[in-house]
């Protein structure tokens, strides 16, 4: 509350808000919402926030929304081991040295 309030603080002495409207906003209950639950998939989150945007405007994320996706958080870690596994075995940098150019360099 004390952030809020040093807020509309500064907006009455930039005049962005009359001092009506600071002390009506001072009354206002002050709603918190609990950190999101990205999944390990911050990407997934970033792509979503981005179809969001583009479909409801930049204020999409405080309009109340309430979004339901794909991601099964509870998979979430296992296939992120899985690729990285499958990463690191195809990565040449993962092996110590760089990979065979051709069959010859095999042998």
């Amino acid at each position: 509350m004390k952030r809020r309030n040093l807020v509309l603080a500064q907006m009455v002495r930039t005049k962005l808000i009359a001092p009506k409207e600071e002390a009506a906003g001072r009354k206002t209950k002050l709603r918190l919402t609990p950190p999101e639950q990205e999944g390990g998939a911050p990407w997934f989150v970033a792509a979503i926030r981005r179809e969001l945007h583009d479909r409801f405007g930049a204020d999409a994320e405080t309009k109340g929304l309430r979004v339901r996706t794909t991601l099964d958080a509870g998979l979430q870690p296992s296939r992120r081991r899985s690729w990285s596994a499958r990463s690191r075995r195809s990565n040449p940098a993962s092996w110590g040295r760089s990979p065979p150019r051709n069959a010859t360099e095999r042998l």
